[in-house]
């Protein structure tokens, strides 16, 4: 793609994603704080919220892999479950999106495991890591929502999470609306938005006349 078509596509993007910044910021003074059971009866329309009372189910955790199959975890998909419910088979409406490192180093160690490892030495690690497998953990974040929700990859997690929710959530662990964010995005597209419409302009406007010659005077007069 030509640079004089992409950057008009980052303008656009970058005025809808601050005003959709400032949406969140303004209708989302503080925390809609709501117990996991309360959640999975009716997902709430708060954008950012906190629900209490789950549990991380990270035995069915998944993340992407990126280039290739062999590439370490750097953020992973947990879903928050109710206690002593089983997220291979109940519907699943929230997905935490995190980078919690402790986290993310369980799946990358997990995923190292030899498929030749005897069951002692997987029981090993389990046991390791037994307040990983299901902590009990409130989680709050932003609702993926409009032009932060990427369609492909949520294909990708429904494909892996055959369960998933048609209404299920994503929830980016601890982030919080961002006003100095939203002001960034949505005036940095403004002012390219001007600058590329200024060039436009520039280049139509048709080029000045030449000057009109001036008349002629007449003759000297012979004697």
């Amino acid at each position: 793609m030509r640079l004089g078509c992409l950057l008009p596509l980052i303008s656009v993007v970058l005025v809808v994603g601050g005003a959709q910044g400032f949406y969140t910021v303004f209708s989302n003074r503080k925390p809609v704080e709501v117990s996991i059971q309360d959640f999975l009866k009716q997902v709430p329309d708060a954008k950012w919220i906190k629900v209490t009372g789950g549990q991380l189910d990270t035995i069915h955790a998944v993340y992407n892999a990126g280039i290739t199959q062999k590439s370490e975890a750097r953020e992973i998909y947990v879903p928050v479950v109710a206690p002593g419910s089983d997220s291979s088979s109940e519907p699943i409406k929230l997905l935490l999106l995190t980078k919690d490192p402790q986290l993310v180093k369980f799946i990358n160690d997990g995923n190292k495991l030899d498929e030749s490892l005897s069951e002692e030495q997987a029981l090993e690690f389990m046991l390791k890591n037994v307040d990983k497998l299901r902590p009990a953990r409130d989680v709050q974040g932003l609702v993926q929502f409009g032009i932060d929700s990427n369609d492909k990859r949520r294909r990708k997690i429904a494909d892996l999470y055959k369960n998933l929710a048609d209404d299920a959530v994503i929830l980016e662990d601890g982030k919080k609306p961002d006003i100095a964010q939203a002001s960034f995005f949505l005036f940095g597209g403004l002012a390219l938005g001007g600058v590329l419409a200024l060039r436009s302009f520039k280049k139509s406007s048709p080029p000045p006349l030449p000057p009109a010659a001036s008349p002629q005077t007449g003759g000297s007069s012979g004697s």
